[in-house]
């Protein structure tokens, strides 16, 4: 199997931000355009060693180069008097390359004529991200009547090694069937973070400097046993144990080294079906999950958006933990409803700290909190007639969230909910010409420290099949009315300030793309996950 992707677009962001200080009140205003493009290779091949044997190689690639140039505005005004006090704005130009290579060899050995299997994946992937940006402001004080200017240069790079093996094993059992595994993987990352800004007669006034390495090796063992009893009932359990190493380098602070050494496990206590007949089937199920942190989010280099202003990693962020269970019933197999429960240990956010005496804000993120979800959904698929597909999901969640962190103080309780429904109109009878309608809306939420607005997303979209469904062209026009926008306000009670965001992720598009599928159809080759997919996303 081989394929290419390109994209080439634009994208545009804004976000208005407020900081309520005690003295004065900070009105932000960010905005970027940016230039896209995207090249996605894909080659997938499988050999056949014997009719029990088969090798396979996957490599995928995502080249990415990104133009931004944008716009920061702050603006100071005293809460007694609408004139503007001062005004700081800042012209960026962020040049930004990405490549992210990824190699899988896989081999599958089938045993026996029982369905045993012996599965392998040997994986590598390789990420690289570079950015270059020109940081230009200038400081208009209308008290003082100032306005010096400040030419800023920052530059980032950060690196991702990361190599696995996976061993899979899957055999019948007298008692069912048995699967059991090992994996081991190492991931290495060098971040590099570089910022100075001048004055206009060239003379430094800032400069920050940072190179971090990281290196996180992780070794697991699982197993999953599960089996029927009879045509109503199967259950299944299963155990994951993971050890895990990590080592962290601050090389410019004296190669400061922090190290840290996890072991945990991490049970699917069980997993029960009963088939009650052909029409009703419940099902339920409990498990302990890990979320591992983005690499990114460990790197202690200063992102610097302007002089006043920063983003912050924290080498010292630890995964978050849930224990869940889940209740489903399904009808017919269209229609599902479900409740389920979360108990999370260490949520991770980002957190804002100010100083308003300095006018500076840095963000970071931070374990911040535990926390308990309930929810209840449901979700419908169904064709009501042969020209009909219809989809509804729907949910409402409840949280009690319990921070641990001096910025958050009291607890977080709060109700949400959100609902999608999708159509599919077949508009000629052997289904190679299709349209689409779809809605999503989001619930606004309150917690009494944090608050969001509702948000929603109206979009169409028309398909067509041809060339015995090998050629597919399709026009998909997402967010028409420019609705998916939420605001968020927070109020950080430490230094008793309030904070509000309205961010817009440009999520209104037009869309036109064509897909060709070569060769014969009745082969099929799947794109592969391989033993890396957690790392990867991770990137």
């Amino acid at each position: 199997m081989a394929d290419l992707g390109y994209t080439n677009g634009k994208q545009h962001y804004e976000n208005d931000i407020h900081f309520w200080y005690q003295k004065e009140y900070w009105v932000n205003r960010l905005m970027s355009k940016s230039k896209v493009k995207i090249w996605s290779p894909l080659l997938n091949l499988n050999y056949d060693l014997t009719d029990k044997s088969t090798l396979g190689v996957q490599f995928m690639g995502n080249f990415f180069n990104k133009e931004i140039n944008g716009s920061t505005a702050s603006r100071a005004y005293l809460y007694n008097s609408p004139k503007l006090m001062k005004e700081y704005i800042t012209h960026q130009n962020k040049p930004e390359n990405t490549q992210n290579l990824s190699v899988n060899v896989n081999f599958l050995q089938k045993i026996g004529d029982k369905g045993a299997k012996l599965t392998i994946d040997d994986d590598y992937f390789h990420y690289n991200k570079d950015r270059n940006d020109d940081l230009n402001t200038i400081f208009y004080n209308y008290q003082l009547n100032t306005q010096p200017k400040l030419f800023g240069n920052s530059l980032s790079m950060q690196q991702i090694d990361n190599y696995s093996f996976k061993a899979d094993m899957e055999t019948p059992v007298s008692l069912g069937n048995l699967s059991f595994g090992a994996k081991i993987a190492r991931t290495q990352t060098d971040n590099i973070a570089e910022s100075d800004f001048r004055d206009e007669n060239q003379i430094k006034t800032l400069t920050h400097k940072d190179h971090f390495l990281y290196t996180e090796d992780t070794q697991a063992l699982y197993a999953d046993w599960a089996k029927s009893f009879g045509k109503k009932w199967s259950v299944k359990a299963g155990l994951r144990g993971e050890n895990t190493q990590t080592k962290g380098v601050s090389v410019l602070a004296n190669n400061e080294t922090h190290k840290r050494n996890l072991f945990k496990l991490f049970p699917t206590l069980l997993y029960i079906q009963y088939q009650i007949n052909e029409n009703h089937n419940i099902s339920a199920n409990v498990n302990r999950r890990i979320f591992r942190p983005q690499f990114f989010s460990l790197n202690p280099g200063r992102n610097y958006q302007n002089p006043k202003s920063y983003v912050v990693e924290n080498p010292f962020l630890q995964p978050s933990y849930s224990l869940g269970a889940m209740l489903n019933y399904t009808y017919k197999h269209w229609l599902t409803f479900g409740l389920s429960y979360s108990n999370i240990e260490d949520n991770r956010t980002q957190i804002t700290y100010h100083n308003p005496d300095l006018e500076e804000t840095q963000i970071q993120w931070e374990n911040f909190a535990n926390g308990n979800e309930w929810s209840a959904s449901v979700n419908i698929n169904k064709s009501l007639f042969w020209w009909w597909e219809f989809s509804v999901y729907m949910v409402v969640t409840y949280e009690n969230v319990k921070p641990y962190v001096a910025a958050f103080p009291d607890p977080m309780k709060s109700w949400g909910g959100y609902q999608y429904l999708g159509n599919t109109f077949m508009l000629n009878e052997n289904k190679t010409l299709q349209a689409s309608v779809s809605y999503e809306y989001q619930f606004p939420w309150d917690n009494e420290t944090s608050k969001s607005s509702e948000a929603s997303s109206l979009d169409l979209g028309i398909k067509y099949l041809a060339f015995d469904k090998k050629l597919t062209i399709a026009l998909n026009a997402n967010d028409i009315f420019k609705t998916n926008i939420m605001a968020y306000t927070q109020k950080i009670k430490q230094q008793g300030i309030a904070e509000s965001y309205c961010q817009y992720y440009d999520t209104r598009y037009l869309r036109l793309s064509l897909t060709y599928k070569f060769g014969n159809s009745k082969i099929s080759v799947q794109k592969r996950e391989g033993g890396n997919a957690e790392e990867r996303g991770r990137s």
